[in-house]
């Protein structure tokens, strides 16, 4: 599947080579890459060989039935879409392939603008599918942190060690842990992240996007961000504030973000 950044990879299987010219010429000005097939074997031994985001198939090829390209095709490459191009006899075939997990379908003679409209709207589509399996990993991953943390024991021995402060909150970069009072508090990793991000910068408003960019690797919306941070923002707010309910230090910006305020402008 298509990462985000990445070209988009397109397989066009059909039997006329005036298609597979107009449409390599397209995509190359879109910026795709694109290869072509023009019968059922080739295009097998094609998605046996490379990843591809998408195909376009044409149902009617010299060797074997697009549908049967199509059963095979779900096997060798299952996370690459298709979209279906047909002539009006085999609309029937287009539809029973839809059912069967087909992206759309294209009646046959099409426009060289039905189908780049047709490929961007399947690339698009596919994005926010990979985007949204991502986001349900990171929030299994960040429940499962939030679980160990909570039977991970404490018992960290105090290293003298270069450590960052502000306030109370001193954080021990050797063990990844915070001091607060004098008082070793364990953390879990992302939860670290958060705040070593947030001490170094300090009185800064650092948006939820940007946090989980920093912690996880991964561009999202903000809406989306904020429900991954403010499960760790709370879980902090319980380990490092005097009052959690009422938080002197880390600081909630509405519709902005999170910032950490030193010692002098918290009084």
């Amino acid at each position: 599947m298509c990462e985000q950044g990445a070209v988009p990879n397109i397989l066009v299987i059909d039997d006329e080579p005036t298609i597979h010219h107009t449409l390599a010429l397209t995509f190359e000005l879109l910026g795709y890459r694109s290869s072509s097939a023009a019968c059922g074997e080739e295009a097998l031994a094609l998605l046996e060989q490379e990843n591809f985001d998408l195909g376009l198939l044409d149902l009617h090829l010299p060797d074997m039935h697009g549908m049967e390209v199509f059963s095979q095709a779900q096997s060798l490459s299952p996370h690459t879409a298709m979209i279906i191009m047909t002539a009006y006899g085999s609309l029937d075939s287009a539809v029973s392939v839809m059912r069967q997990g087909a992206f759309d379908y294209l009646l046959k003679p099409c426009s060289v603008d039905e189908i780049v409209k047709a490929v961007q709207r399947c690339l698009r589509t596919r994005q926010r599918a990979h985007h949204q399996e991502k986001l349900v990993s990171l929030l299994k991953e960040t429940l499962s942190a939030v679980q160990a943390d909570d039977h991970k024991a404490l018992a960290v021995p105090k290293p003298d060690l270069d450590k960052l402060r502000t306030g109370p909150i001193t954080l021990d970069t050797q063990w990844r842990a915070a001091v607060v009072d004098e008082k070793m508090i364990g953390l879990s990793s992302t939860e670290y992240d958060v705040i070593h991000y947030l001490i170094c910068h300090l009185n800064q408003v650092i948006s939820c996007q940007e946090l989980v960019q920093h912690t996880h690797g991964i561009d999202m919306e903000e809406h989306q961000a904020r429900s991954i941070i403010r499960m760790h923002i709370h879980r902090l707010r319980q380990k490092l504030e005097p009052n959690p309910h009422h938080p002197r230090y880390l600081r909630t910006v509405r519709g902005v973000g999170y910032m950490l305020v030193s010692d002098h402008d918290a009084a």
